[in-house]
C-alpha cells in the first residue's frame, strides 16, 4: 500500500475548495489558471504554488494587493498543511490529506491470457465461447477467426496480426478429438444426423 499528501487550500467563508496537482498550480482571476478566484483583491496571474514531495512552495508573481502567509507579507515561501495563506483579501487553509492508493495482486497470467475449455482447447481471448485457431507470438493471447487480421503483402504470403497489440500470429495445432465418454456420446449423435438424410 502506498501513501501520499494530497494538497488542498480551503476557504470556510464561500466554502471554496481548491485541489492543487503535482506541479505548478497558478492562482489568480483569470480563466488560465490552475486555481481561479473570481475577486476583485486578487489580480489575474496572482502567483502561483508549486508542490512536491510532500511540500509546498508559494510564489507571489508581483500582485497588486500581496500574498501572506500566517499574515506576514511573501513574495516566496515553503508553507505547510494548516497555515493561513492570504491572496489579496481572500484567506485559504492549506491542508493535507493522506492518500493511501491499495494495488491488488494481478491475476496469474494464464487465467486472463489463455482462456481454455474443459477438454484443454484453446479459447478465443475476446470471445471465451469460441475455440481459438490463432496465437500471437508477442502477447500470447488466443484468438478464433473473426479476431484475426490479415494483411496482404505484393510480395509473399499475407500476414496476420493480433487485435490487440498489432504482433504476429501464428496458426495453433488442431486439437486432437477428446476421449472418453463424452467422444463417444458426440461420435453416436454425429452418426444420427448424418443417418436421417
Amino acid at each position: 500500500m502506498s501513501e501520499f499528501l494530497q494538497f488542498h487550500l480551503v476557504n470556510s467563508d464561500p466554502g471554496i475548495t481548491l485541489d492543487l496537482v503535482s506541479g505548478v498550480n497558478s492562482l489568480g482571476r483569470a480563466e488560465d489558471n490552475r486555481c481561479v478566484i473570481s475577486d476583485d483583491s486578487i489580480s489575474s496571474h496572482h502567483g502561483f504554488l508549486d508542490v512536491s514531495d510532500e511540500r509546498v512552495v508559494l510564489h507571489d508573481l508581483g500582485s497588486t494587493n500581496g500574498t501572506y502567509v500566517d499574515g506576514r507579507q511573501v513574495v516566496e515561501a515553503v508553507v505547510v498543511a494548516g497555515q493561513l495563506l492570504k491572496f489579496g483579501s481572500v484567506e485559504f487553509r492549506l491542508e493535507a490529506r493522506t492518500v493511501r492508493i491499495s494495488i491488488p495482486a494481478a491475476s496469474p497470467r494464464g487465467e486472463e491470457l489463455f482462456p481454455v475449455f474443459d477438454d484443454g482447447s484453446p479459447a478465443c481471448y475476446r470471445h471465451q465461447m469460441a475455440l481459438a485457431i490463432a496465437q500471437c507470438q508477442q502477447c500470447s493471447r488466443t484468438y478464433c477467426g473473426d479476431c484475426v487480421k490479415s494483411l496482404k503483402l505484393k510480395v509473399g504470403n499475407a500476414v496476420y496480426l493480433c487485435p490487440d497489440c498489432s504482433g504476429r500470429c501464428s496458426f495453433l495445432e488442431p486439437t486432437p478429438p477428446a476421449k472418453g465418454r463424452a467422444a463417444n456420446l458426440l461420435s453416436k449423435i454425429a452418426s444420427a444426423f448424418r443417418g436421417r438424410k
